[in-house]
């Protein structure tokens, strides 16, 4: 894309006029009242309730018509030392097969647009819960079970909710996990969590052994799984669309067929 060049003053004629002050002051109350409205992504006829969505959620809407029972909704949290943004494109490409996509600041600030997860599943699982209560109040969600998904530390998080927290969470589109514990034993009689899962053969030692123990942990407790392998280290597949596509569709049909 051609980057947008900025006209300087001697390419033009016009002689730069002061702007008043309360220009600059307007504007600035303007950027305020921006910064403070939730991300949303759809047309302004859909937005309804979802003005009580906070600021750190991203949150998409498809385009379809609403199904009975409401639309799947897939909570997204992002890796290590990025934000809600980077998964801008995965909130699209997830709103194309007629699914909600939220993505999720993490609480813990690094530094400007960098945040991450914080080491207590149970403090996360409560911050993702008020974050993602003004859900509740619109019908046109089925938050009757929450899916999951995520990269990296987000993608081990997603995981591990949904085995920590099976009353909570639906399935999980878990993506190169790294580290965390999971429970000594899985809990029985909460219904299907499917676990799609994904990661590179060149990731190292600690994501390959999180991989691991994640499969043979939904081997256990006798839950959906299907793995997805790519010939890279830590980062998306190349055919991440595709793949997404994959798992959130067979997500949602395994959730509605096993339950």
């Amino acid at each position: 894309m051609t980057p947008i060049q900025l006209r300087t003053d001697t390419e033009s004629n016009a002689v730069p006029q002061r702007k008043p002050w309360y220009v600059f002051v307007s504007l600035f109350f303007l950027a305020i009242v921006l910064l403070a409205q939730p991300h949303i992504k759809a047309a302004s006829a859909e937005v309804g309730s979802l003005q009580d969505a906070p600021v750190t959620c991203l949150v998409g809407l498809p385009t379809s018509s609403v199904p009975e029972g409401g639309w799947p909704v897939f909570v997204l949290l992002h890796g290590y030392g990025t934000n809600k943004e980077d998964f801008d494109a995965l909130v699209d490409e997830i709103n194309r097969h007629d699914f909600v996509a939220v993505s999720v600041d993490a609480p813990q600030v690094l530094g400007p647009g960098r945040r991450q997860w914080g080491r207590s599943i149970e403090e996360t699982h409560e911050y993702l819960q008020e974050q993602i209560s003004f859900l509740s109040k619109d019908d046109r969600f089925d938050t009757r079970r929450i899916h999951l998904g995520g990269f990296s530390q987000g993608g081990i998080r997603s995981l591990l909710l949904v085995a920590h927290y099976p009353e909570a969470y639906g399935g999980s589109f878990s993506l190169s996990p790294a580290g965390g514990a999971l429970p000594d034993a899985p809990k029985r009689g909460t219904g299907s969590h499917p676990l799609f899962l994904v990661y590179g053969t060149a990731e190292n030692s600690g994501i390959l052994n999180s991989a691991t123990v994640a499969k043979e942990f939904w081997a256990e407790w006798k839950q959906p799984l299907q793995t997805r392998t790519h010939p890279g280290g830590h980062h998306f597949p190349s055919d991440w669309a595709t793949v997404t596509e994959e798992a959130v569709e067979w997500i949602v049909r395994s959730s509605k067929t096993t339950e």
